[in-house]
């Protein structure tokens, strides 16, 4: 996401501005929380979401 206030409204959304694959987009299109989908992400648990979010920026940029 270019503009760094622009805040997405869903996981969907979000899901849409990540560099994923089609596979990729579907498998974590069923993540019921931003926490989920960045420990899924980041395939590892975390201890809380902010852990999940640092762990998962790697996987966000590749």
């Amino acid at each position: 996401m270019s503009n760094s206030s622009a805040r997405p409204v869903s996981l969907g959304e979000y899901l849409a501005h990540l560099p994923l694959s089609d596979e990729q987009r579907a498998d974590l299109a069923n993540c019921t929380s931003f926490s989920e989908l960045h420990q899924r992400l980041a395939a590892k648990p975390a201890a809380d979401a902010a852990e999940a979010v640092q762990a998962s920026v790697g996987p966000r940029l590749t």
